[in-house]
């Protein structure tokens, strides 16, 4: 089958989310290639030119520029698909996009005016002009359906996945990483982007009604975003106790060790469409809070504490319980995390893309 990846979300130095989504995905495709005789071609928007450098390139494998209506004028692929919302409307091709979440549907006030308008469109674009879906989680494809008329039996589930390496590290090795970072033998951790979306606010509040809040500091992993400027002055307080300590952005080499050292991985949202640093920590050992709404539940497998991310005490209790986790539930959630793979998710997809080239040709 020849296949079109859209990679466009891949143009960003930002190794996260769907960025992090888009590349796994591609490998997985690209390496059961040959056994499936695949031919796979991978496509940026023009508009990303200047990120051109963070593209990923592989043997054999075609990159190509896509700048709609106008190039690429004439195609080989029989199906092509879009990773991150957006599908390129092509002839003669059976399409397929990725879902990631229905934020935009959902929540007001958790991303700009423009940006809503633009995704919302996006959406409902999709349902329009591609033959099957793939929503990353059970979640989302309901939330999907709850807002968008599209044919539910179209819509797969394919879960995100996790990296081999996210796994329970011996102690030792754990502090040789943690320890030029300068921290503590004891905290509690969150990994994200530092935005509303995160509940970040409702976080810290809840971080400063637990018991643990008086020795044990929390560290938060990621980079500023929407709503930054009404978090800081809530966190600037502790910062300055040193209650919390904020790290910026990490490597994901570093972040086996980091959820690792962790006494608890805090990740109380209000919303995810999968959640993967709830499936990381987990696979790491490390006790997780995690917020009842949207896809979390759904990915912890009943191994995590959830909690109300719209209750600082409900946050509190979390805390408290989760760090009380058991060596047995620490196991249990390290095996049951590791069962997504790459492998799968890439497996899974091309099914997909084989039952819409069949829509396409029925």
């Amino acid at each position: 089958m020849n296949i079109a990846l859209e990679i466009t979300a891949t143009a960003t130095a930002k190794g996260v989310g769907i960025n992090r989504y888009v590349r796994k995905l591609t490998e997985g495709l690209v390496a059961q290639a040959p056994s499936l005789g695949d031919h796979i071609s991978l496509g940026c928007r023009f508009s990303r030119f200047k990120n051109r450098q963070y593209l990923p390139h592989y043997p054999g494998v075609k990159n190509f520029w896509i700048q709609e209506p106008v190039w690429p004028p004439l195609h080989p692929w029989q199906v092509v698909h879009g990773t991150d919302a957006r599908v390129p409307a092509w002839r003669n091709v059976a399409r397929v996009a990725t879902v990631h979440d229905m934020t935009i549907f959902l929540f007001e006030g958790l991303s700009t005016v423009p940006f809503r308008e633009k995704m919302r469109a996006a959406n409902l674009r999709l349902a329009k002009i591609c033959h099957r879906l793939i929503a990353i989680s059970q979640s989302t494809k309901e939330d999907f359906l709850r807002f968008i008329d599209f044919p539910p039996e179209r819509i797969s589930v394919t879960h995100m996945a996790v990296d081999p390496h996210f796994q329970p590290m011996p102690r030792d090795e754990v502090r040789a990483v943690l320890d030029p970072l300068g921290l503590p033998p004891r905290y509690l951790l969150f990994v994200g982007e530092i935005s509303a979306r995160k509940n970040i606010i409702g976080l810290v509040q809840g971080f400063a009604a637990s018991r643990l809040a008086q020795d044990t500091p929390l560290v938060l992993a990621g980079r500023p975003g929407f709503g930054f400027a009404e978090i800081q002055p809530i966190l600037q307080p502790h910062v300055d106790a040193g209650r919390i300590r904020m790290l910026g952005y990490v490597a994901d080499s570093v972040l086996p060790a980091l959820y690792g050292g962790a006494e608890a991985f805090l990740f109380p949202t209000f919303y995810e469409g999968f959640g993967i640093p709830v499936a990381e920590a987990l696979a790491c050992g490390t006790p997780t809070v995690g917020g009842n709404l949207g896809a979390v539940p759904e990915v912890a497998g009943g191994h995590a504490v959830l909690v109300d991310p719209h209750s600082a005490q409900d946050i509190a209790r979390g805390i408290e319980k989760a760090v009380g986790f058991t060596p047995q539930q620490r196991a249990a959630a390290s095996q049951f995390a590791r069962k997504y793979t790459w492998q799968a998710t890439a497996q899974a997809t091309r099914q997909v893309y084989q039952q819409a080239w069949e829509d396409f040709q029925s």
